[in-house]
């Protein structure tokens, strides 16, 4: 937060070696594979369950500010819940279960 806070109110340029180094990227890559990587980490996405990345973005979204460990495994725990009733969660059941099989 501090990092963050200094270089939003100062706007300084942030260059990508600093951006790594300071976790405000997840990584860099080089300017001609940049398209690859994006559709590879996109193509990734997509193949989860759409309801469990949408819970997953709003427990970090929300958990970034969780009062206490408490309530924000309780978020979770309620997250977890509703996805095990879900057509996407069974799939991914079966289809584990014939890959043990193999």
């Amino acid at each position: 937060m501090p990092r963050a806070a200094e270089i939003l109110m100062t706007g300084r340029t942030v260059g990508a070696e600093e951006a790594e180094r300071i976790g405000l990227i997840s990584r860099k890559v080089a300017g001609e594979e940049l398209m690859a990587v994006a559709m590879e980490t996109a193509r990734r996405m997509i193949a989860k369950s759409p309801m469990g990345l949408r819970l997953t973005k709003e427990v970090l979204s929300q958990n970034i500010d969780a009062p206490s460990l408490e309530l924000a495994i309780e978020m979770e725990n309620k997250n977890q819940s509703i996805c095990c009733f879900t057509p996407e969660f069974l799939n991914a059941v079966m289809a584990f279960r014939q890959r043990k099989k193999e």
